[in-house]
Formats: structure tokens, C-alpha cells, sequence
């Protein structure tokens, strides 16, 4: 019996993604799992997003936002973006549990900026997360493969 591992093909353009305000649909929800802070271990995700900017191959560029801890307490940064991209403050029973991968398919209007690493290579980080208010939202291509499969089905309703 064979076992065979192969390099995975990489989904994500070398390119950076143009900095100002675009649209963008939320296309993954990325568990980064452990990582040590300041503060301590945190638990910390990430969203994945797609734009309607593409690379010189043609291909979409996808970004992603700063990790954030997993915490919905009233300071906590995930919460207050996650505030901002809805357009509203969560309820009492939305507190009580909220699935984050609810946003998957969620249209946003994002802040792209650039840093650069220690190597000189750039960079592409969300900055700003808000509601996409626009009444022709962008709609991704289905080309991202999420790194984590979802039950959800074509049925299910974003609550955005």
C-alpha cells in the first residue's frame, strides 16, 4: 500500500494586495489555535478574505485579517471589529455564544495596508473592518479552498 504526500498547491498570490478601501467577502475562518502573548497563551483566529483585486495572473488576491483573541468581552478587539463589520452591538443571547463561522460568506469593506518584514517583503493587513452598505456587494469567485471544511450549506443565512 502506498502513502503519498505531495506539496500542496499555494492557493495565495506572492503579491501583495493594493492598499486603500475595498470590498471583500469573508471566505474563511481560520482557527491559529494557542499562541503566546504578553498576557499569556491565547486562543486566536483569523479571517480570510477575498477582494475584487487580482494579481497579474489574473488570480484573486486574498487577505487576511491581525489574529485576533478569542473573546467577545467588551474590550476585546474581535468583538468591537466584529461589531463594526455587522453594523450593530451583539445581544445578550448573541454573547452567549456566537459560531464565527456565521461570517463566512459576510460582505465587508476593508482597510488594506502595507508593512514590511525584517526581509524587506511586503505585506498586505487589514487595518479597518466595517459593513459593506454598498447595495451590489462583491461575491467570491470560488476559487479559495477553506483549509477547514464547514457543515454549512448553500441554505444557510449569514446574519449580516
Amino acid at each position: 500500500m502506498s502513502f503519498i504526500v505531495r506539496k500542496p498547491a499555494n492557493q495565495f498570490s506572492t503579491e501583495p494586495h493594493p492598499e486603500g478601501i475595498t470590498q471583500a467577502v469573508c471566505v474563511d475562518v481560520l482557527d491559529l489555535g494557542m499562541k503566546a502573548t504578553k498576557f499569556g497563551e491565547k486562543h486566536k483566529v483569523a479571517f480570510r478574505f477575498e477582494t475584487p483585486a487580482r494579481d497579474s495572473k489574473g488570480e484573486p488576491i486574498f487577505v487576511r485579517s491581525w489574529p485576533y483573541s478569542v473573546s467577545l468581552n467588551e474590550k476585546a478587539n474581535l468583538r468591537k471589529d466584529l461589531e463594526k463589520w455587522r453594523g450593530r452591538p451583539f445581544t445578550p443571547a448573541e454573547l452567549d455564544g456566537f459560531d464565527l463561522e456565521s461570517v463566512i460568506g459576510a460582505a465587508a469593506v476593508l482597510n488594506i495596508i502595507h508593512n514590511t518584514g525584517d526581509d524587506g517583503t511586503v505585506y498586505s493587513n487589514v487595518n479597518g473592518l466595517f459593513k459593506d452598505n454598498a447595495a451590489d456587494k462583491y461575491k467570491a469567485s470560488g476559487r479559495y479552498e477553506r483549509q477547514k471544511p464547514t457543515e454549512a450549506t448553500d441554505d444557510d443565512e449569514v446574519p449580516f
